[in-house]
């Protein structure tokens, strides 16, 4: 499974700048359109999207986890970069979920023990006074 999102301009009308609202823009502006923010979890193999959250005004965060409503137990939740967070990861793992996500590159762990392959495990703080605190493995 996979989660990520995208937005669509949508026509100009009254009752889509109502529902979805315009994006910010400069003061004494308005954008040229409405727009949907539409997050999706999909099924990464064939595509299939099982489950959707379109509120534009709602952060992207907020609706990724919204959606871990439709994961189940031992699936393989995959998200990229933008979404990287502890509350994600807290979040997927209450759902009994395994997870592989992409971090920015300005997030940097402090490595906690060197795996045989060359790989390591880190320790993701929940806030930054827990960065100092990394448990012993």
């Amino acid at each position: 499974m996979a989660v990520d999102g995208t937005v669509f301009d949508i026509p100009d009308t009254e009752a889509n700048a109502r529902v979805f609202g315009y994006p910010a823009s400069r003061p004494g502006t308005r954008a040229a359109f409405p727009k949907v923010g539409l997050v999706l979890l999909i099924e990464a193999g064939t595509h299939l999207i099982v489950d959707a959250s379109c509120p534009y005004r709602m952060g992207e965060r907020v609706r990724v986890k919204k959606l871990l409503r439709s994961v189940t137990q031992g699936m393989l939740l995959m998200w990229d970069r933008g979404l990287h967070s502890y509350r994600m990861v807290e979040a997927t793992l209450a759902q009994k979920c395994h997870y592989l996500g992409r971090v920015p590159k300005n997030v940097k762990f402090q490595v906690v023990k060197v795996l045989e392959d060359g790989s390591y495990l880190s320790w993701i703080a929940p806030d930054g006074k827990s960065k100092k605190k990394v448990p012993l493995l």
